[in-house]
C-alpha cells in the first residue's frame, strides 16, 4: 500500500475524507478534489492488425488482460491474444 501524504496534481497536501463510505486521503484545494484511491491495477491490451484492417473484440475481456505480480508485461498482450484469436494465433507463431 502507498502512503500519499501530498496531492499529485496541485501538490497541496491531503487529507482523511469519507469518500463513499471509507475515509482516503483526498485533497480539498478548491477545483482539485484528488482522491487517493490506492488500487493500481496493471493492465494490458493490444491492437491487432490484421490484413490492413483492425480486429476488434466484442467483449471487453478479450480486449485485455489483468497483469498478476509474479508475470511480465513483455509479451503478456501478444500470449492473450494467442488465447482468444484462433486466426491471429496461426499467423503468430
Amino acid at each position: 500500500m502507498i502512503k500519499a501524504h501530498f496531492c499529485p496534481q496541485c501538490g497541496n497536501p491531503l487529507q482523511s475524507a469519507d469518500v463513499d463510505g471509507q475515509f482516503r486521503p483526498r485533497c480539498d484545494a478548491a477545483g482539485c478534489g484528488y482522491v487517493h484511491w490506492d488500487n493500481p491495477v496493471p493492465v494490458v491490451a493490444a491492437i491487432v492488425e490484421m490484413d490492413g484492417a483492425v480486429i476488434l473484440a466484442r467483449k471487453p475481456s478479450l480486449a485485455g488482460a489483468y497483469v498478476r505480480p509474479d508475470h511480465r508485461l513483455s509479451g503478456k498482450g501478444k500470449r492473450r491474444m494467442r488465447q482468444f484469436c484462433g486466426k491471429c494465433r496461426k499467423s503468430w507463431a
